[in-house]
């Protein structure tokens, strides 16, 4: 069963997100605080990253809207080493690729998220109005 995502949580209990699914939603906000924090604390990380790593399309969506935190940069960079090369990984953001480094804000860290996300990606810009925009004009 696919998991749903609301931009500040996963809206699935966090036992779906250990079982076996062809595609976890989640924002970069939950994988690098909520669900990750509470792994690291029940002891169930190692477990968590083996799943995240068996996941065949991963979505991190809304990438960059909270700021990271240093354990959330570290583990973006483990779940992106376990999966580079092996499986898919979507980043959704508004924020401009060139921005990404600042926005990681550790150029260790950074250097090593990008090798894995940005040289062997397929990039879509996408340009227009807000979708949502016109949705909310057109009922008003």
């Amino acid at each position: 069963m696919p998991l749903r995502s609301s931009r500040t949580r996963l809206t699935a209990p966090r036992e779906q997100l250990l079982e076996p699914s062809p595609v976890v939603f989640g924002s970069s906000y939950v994988l690098g605080s909520e669900e990750l924090a509470i792994a690291h604390a029940d002891g169930t990380y190692v477990r968590l990253l083996a799943r995240l790593a068996k996941v065949d399309v991963l979505i991190l969506d809304d990438w960059g809207l909270a700021p990271m935190t240093d354990p959330q940069r570290r583990d973006v960079l483990e779940i992106l080493e376990d999966r580079h090369g092996a499986r898919s990984t979507v980043v959704t953001s508004q924020l401009p690729v060139e921005n990404w480094h600042d926005y990681i804000a550790h150029p260790t860290i950074a250097d090593a998220v990008l090798d894995r996300l940005v040289h062997n990606a397929h990039r879509l810009k996408l340009k227009g109005p807000s979708r949502r925009k016109e949705k909310a004009q057109a009922a008003s």
